[in-house]
């Protein structure tokens, strides 16, 4: 493969040979994509991925929202981000501190500071526990 083209890329078209090889994508092989598309800061490609699993009825899981999540807000997606974290529990995948974490901190990169005391409230009433990460996410919203 090309030395011009970034790692995420790579990890697609690998995705993509596997799907027309007679290779079972499962959910891990799908997760790790995502996982690249994140560190790529490919928010687009990690939800068309997410929505092959959908499409080909793999199970999704909290690592694979979140690493999505995560690709979402490191490429400055707010909204999508929030989306996804409301998208999970109808495909009965559990939120967890590294959600909320993703969410307040792409939402914080946002300067939407009262959906971050939103989220930090929504993970008392979920008891969702709450981190060091957590609080600075919020206080740093508040001071922007």
């Amino acid at each position: 493969m090309g030395r011009g083209i970034a790692p995420v890329q790579h990890a697609i078209v690998l995705l993509n040979a596997m799907i027309v090889l007679p290779v079972v994508l499962d959910t891990i092989t799908y997760s790790t994509c995502i996982s690249a598309c994140e560190k790529g800061k490919q928010w687009q490609v990690a939800l068309r991925q997410l929505q092959g699993m959908s499409d080909s009825r793999q199970n999704t899981n909290t690592i694979t929202y979140n690493a999505c999540i995560s690709a979402c807000e490191k490429s400055g997606s707010w909204r999508s981000a929030l989306d996804l974290l409301r998208e999970m529990d109808k495909a009965s995948s559990r939120s967890d501190t590294i959600t909320y974490n993703a969410c307040i901190s792409a939402s914080e990169k946002a300067g939407r500071w009262q959906l971050d005391l939103c989220l930090l409230q929504e993970m008392t009433v979920l008891n969702i526990e709450k981190n060091t990460i957590t609080y600075n996410g919020c206080i740093s919203s508040c001071e922007k």
